[in-house]
């Protein structure tokens, strides 16, 4: 019970601090691992998707991913705090295999 009151204080420090950078928070459910972060991995489009916002905006995004290799996430670069400003939400899916340590392919869309 006090680690599931870690993890929810510790999503919503991520959630409601904006000084707080490059936080991950990561969860494995059975096949599929949950990935919640404030700044995007290496696996979230590829660095396709960038933050796009001033020093008023949050950025974050979740990643869940399966061991077949099949992976579906959510990125907002800019969740709109500023009262000028709107929400964008970026959503992305794919698959990515590697052959071996070095090569591998994914195939994607945002």
């Amino acid at each position: 019970m006090l680690s599931h009151r870690l993890q929810v204080l510790s999503f919503s420090a991520l959630i409601f601090c904006q000084t707080v950078s490059a936080q991950v928070l990561e969860r494995d459910l059975g096949q599929f691992d949950l990935k919640l972060a404030t700044t995007p991995t290496r696996s979230m489009a590829q660095g396709l998707v960038t933050p796009s916002g001033g020093s008023d905006s949050f950025h974050g995004g979740l990643d869940l991913t399966h061991a077949s290799g099949f992976y579906f996430g959510q990125w907002t670069p800019n969740m709109g705090f500023a009262s000028d400003s709107g929400m964008e939400l970026d959503s992305y899916m794919g698959f990515k295999k590697p052959f071996d340590n070095t090569l591998g392919y994914e195939l994607g869309m945002i």
